[in-house]
């Protein structure tokens, strides 16, 4: 009988409390196969003039390595969270979190998938084909600024994480074609109206690409204002889209709405990220019910001023409050994967690569994207085990 384990593979580490950033290392087993990975974090959230930082943005890295350095995963926490979505993990069970006031852990849960879907029995890494197989995690809960927004940070946040696993001891039932792997390729600073080229690696079969951008109040279409997917220098424009067709694109292939919540202490002109690229739509409580209304300042934004209301006479609320949102809309984490099955057919169906000379993503920006963001390109393939 063809089984399948969760099995614990670290148990929960704690740092030091004095212990602000690092790389963490786990052992991951050396037979079996692996299905999917479940890393689980907190940190100590606190704050006084600002949101506190969240564990996915103390989060930098994330790598699964091989042979002591093939790289199989490699991305940071929101690009990892952003492709769980796509392969169709809801994101809201991902942040199971307790939070309410300085001190409290706020816990996350980041799932790698070796496969399409949790569920695929085709595609997971065969453990016993590698040696020294690694999860390495590199953490830093001492930033106190990125993506335009200033973070409170907790000179003790007593950062914890653990790795849970599904593996099959056995050969599972199906025959299996290989794994999925997941890099960042490309990344850059962005500047008004210009294009970017992104070479995309060949020789594997190419199951998609997903690019990414945020920055305070900069409209997310200044990130998408063209995509291009050219194959062979024009032989085959399979993409060349604006920002509204490719958006017409991503509902096609996308249709359910992206779904984040988040439990934050906040007050007028606070910058939470809703962690979507478009709001479609808010709802929220407080804990003490003082706040009457939520104002955000455009629909389109990735982060946000958000004034919030007093329910006595609709003044600015100058006190922090913990709020309660869920947030729906498009592009989680900011991030638009482009499958490669959209041009192929069938469900995740790859795109054998090696039958092009030059395959290149082409990015233009908007002119008013200006010169601080970075946008970043994750390429996913099936890699046959033992390559």
């Amino acid at each position: 009988m063809v089984r399948r384990d969760n099995v614990i593979i670290e148990d929960e580490v704690t740092k030091t409390a004095t212990t602000t950033s690092g790389t963490e290392t786990i052992e991951l087993p050396e037979k079996g196969w692996l299905s999917n990975l479940n890393l689980r974090a907190a940190i100590i959230a606190s704050w006084a003039d600002e949101s506190a930082l969240n564990v996915w943005q103390a989060i930098t890295k994330i790598e699964v390595l091989v042979n002591g350095h093939k790289v199989v995963k490699s991305y940071d926490a929101r690009q990892l969270r952003a492709l769980a979505w796509y392969h169709g993990i809801e994101l809201p069970p991902l942040g199971t979190y307790a939070r309410g006031g300085t001190g409290d852990k706020t816990f996350w849960n980041f799932p790698i998938l070796f496969g399409n879907t949790i569920t695929d029995r085709k595609h997971m890494l065969d453990l016993s084909a590698y040696s020294n197989p690694q999860l390495k995690l590199t953490w830093d809960a001492a930033q106190s600024t990125f993506d335009g927004v200033s973070r409170d940070v907790s000179s003790t946040p007593t950062f914890r994480y653990g790795l849970d696993g599904l593996i099959y001891r056995d050969e599972p039932p199906t025959g299996v074609e290989g794994y999925v792997k997941s890099s960042q390729i490309d990344s850059w600073v962005t500047a008004n109206s210009a294009t970017h080229t992104t070479e995309i690696p060949r020789g594997q079969e190419l199951l998609g690409v997903m690019i990414g951008g945020r920055y305070d109040s900069i409209d997310t279409p200044e990130f998408f204002n063209n995509i291009k997917l050219d194959f062979d220098n024009g032989t085959w424009v399979a993409l060349d889209h604006g920002f509204q067709q490719t958006m017409g694109f991503y509902a096609t292939w996308w249709p359910k709405p992206v779904q984040t919540a988040i439990y934050e202490s906040l007050q007028s002109s606070d910058t939470p990220d809703p962690m979507v690229g478009i709001i479609d739509g808010a709802a929220y409580f407080d804990a003490s019910g003082n706040i009457g209304a939520m104002q955000i300042s455009g629909p389109e934004y990735p982060l946000y001023d958000i004034p919030l209301l007093s329910v006595t006479d609709g003044s600015a609320l100058t006190g922090r409050q913990d709020v309660s949102i869920l947030w729906t809309g498009k592009l989680p984490h900011q991030c638009l994967y482009i499958p490669m099955h959209a041009f192929t057919g069938d469900e995740w169906m790859p795109l054998p690569t090696a039958d092009y000379g030059r395959i290149d993503l082409k990015t233009t920006m908007g002119s008013g994207v200006g010169t601080s963001a970075t946008e970043k390109v994750v390429a996913e393939y099936i890699i046959p085990n033992g390559q």
